[in-house]
């Protein structure tokens, strides 16, 4: 059994930076392997055929397991050396997460605080990635849930899989539910006790700024005992010419309703839009 001798959570919201923080962080050799092993939700917002969890992509390699021995993986994939264990979290998917360990006989009927202890065993930190420019998030987000493109790297390029196309209501919904993500995390780990370690997307995606980022997530964890070298950022940015068109039309047609009286953007809390899907 893996030993954990300590945990954190990266804590985010779509579009927010997690993938090239957490790539980061994995960098370093200190502070865990973070990717998102517990990603679950609706079936209808992931791609027909999507498993998760015990059926997934990291147990698939394994042969069959239960979903503990499946946690127990979790943690031996995800635990650097120094035995420090950490995941990404998405906001909209906890609920979802908790009711996976509540699935799970020896656990149910446990309190919140002891669920998240079965993923992140003595958890101390939690890492809370917010973006100030919400309306350029939800660009992203909308865009990426429709041309399937989440990621791009030296290693991933960009293969659009499929035509992504203007929505205003479905950004201003988006908006809503990222606002939300922000207060939730917020008041999540007050819950815990644990103060959050807060790093911005725009200080972050600044290539004077990463090194910077990494290095106090770091300190903060107090994982710098030793000097760690910073590697290069791992992904790229992909906002582009569309999305600065997205942007402007939205923020004219906010202001356009917004002048008329009008206040019914609809807030799709029944349209939940997918994370980083990985292919199987």
């Amino acid at each position: 059994m893996t030993q954990v001798r300590r945990s954190f959570i990266v804590a985010a919201s779509q579009r927010s930076g997690s993938t090239l923080l957490c790539r980061g962080l994995q960098d370093t050799g200190v502070a865990g392997r973070p990717d998102e092993y517990f990603l679950t939700g609706p079936p209808e917002v992931f791609p027909p055929g999507w498993r998760f969890w015990e059926e997934g992509i990291f147990a698939t390699p394994n042969g069959a397991m239960t979903r503990a021995a499946y946690i127990e993986l979790v943690h031996q994939l995800g635990t650097t050396d120094n035995g420090v264990f950490s995941a990404k979290l998405m906001w909209n998917y906890l609920p979802l997460i908790l009711e996976r360990v509540e699935e799970m006989a020896e656990h149910r009927g446990r309190s919140e605080r002891d669920k998240v202890e079965v993923l992140f065993p003595s958890l101390d930190g939690i890492v809370m990635l917010t973006r100030r420019d919400k309306v350029r998030q939800a660009v992203s987000w909308l865009r990426a849930s429709q041309d399937g493109v989440w990621v791009v790297s030296e290693d991933e390029p960009a293969a659009p899989a499929g035509t992504p196309r203007y929505d205003g209501e479905i950004i201003a919904g988006m908006i809503t539910l990222l606002e939300e993500a922000d207060r939730g995390w917020t008041e999540f780990a007050a819950t815990l006790g644990v103060e959050p370690i807060h790093v911005v997307y725009e200080d972050l995606v600044d290539p004077d700024g990463y090194q910077d980022a990494i290095r106090d997530v770091l300190d903060r964890l107090g994982l710098d005992e030793v000097f760690v070298e910073i590697g290069p950022a791992r992904t790229s940015r992909q906002s582009d010419d569309l999305n600065d068109a997205w942007v402007d039309r939205f923020v004219r047609e906010r202001s356009d309703i917004e002048g008329a009286g009008r206040h019914d953007a609809v807030a799709s809390r029944d349209r939940p839009y997918c994370s980083e899907p990985r292919a199987e």
